[in-house]
């Protein structure tokens, strides 16, 4: 990632800090409410956004124009750092054997191959299909969506259902053999 050093004005800063609903009402534009995780983060670095455009507005220009300048830019910078989080977390899965999946016929004779196999065999199909089609041939749930004509919240959904249901299954099936 690449870090770009800003140069701010204290008086740029202060206005901005002075005027932080504006930044929360582009957070809430961007449908992030005060309970998510990392909502003062993003609160903090709209504010500098807007901080920036504030620097960089014309000294004639109506403040405004300014300012819903620097709502955009702090709602568009916000859509794009959730993406990015929602990306790195579709890429990574949470189940601990992931890198097995991908890898599944090479250990089929293996005990936890086997688990594996079996969890998988338990899954109804359109959980299965997302699963395999992202963890064994690495296609990412958007490439999914379109490929299975589905929406991406049903295809993100499906995965979810089928990740907690491989964890369930593997968890009995873990205490059969113990």
């Amino acid at each position: 990632m690449q870090h770009q050093h800003l140069t701010i004005s204290q008086n740029s800063l202060n206005r901005a800090w002075a005027n932080k609903k504006l930044v929360a009402g582009a957070l809430k534009t961007a449908h992030v409410r005060p309970s998510y995780s990392s909502y003062e983060d993003l609160l903090q670095d709209g504010i500098l956004i807007y901080a920036q455009s504030l620097d960089e507005a014309p000294k004639c220009q109506d403040p405004a124009v300014t300012d819903r300048f620097a709502f955009r830019r702090v709602y568009w910078r916000t859509l794009d750092q959730l993406r990015r989080h929602q990306r790195d977390e579709e890429a990574a899965t949470p189940l601990d054997f992931a890198y097995d999946l991908a890898s599944l016929d090479e250990f089929e004779h293996t005990e936890r191959g086997l688990l594996i196999k079996e969890a998988l065999e338990h899954l109804r199909e359109p959980e299965y299909l997302v699963i395999t089609l992202n963890l064994c041939n690495g296609l990412s749930l958007k490439e999914i969506a379109q490929k299975q004509q589905l929406s991406y919240r049903t295809v993100n959904r499906l995965k979810q259902h089928g990740l907690d249901q491989l964890r369930l299954d593997l968890a009995c099936l873990k205490e059969d053999l113990d």
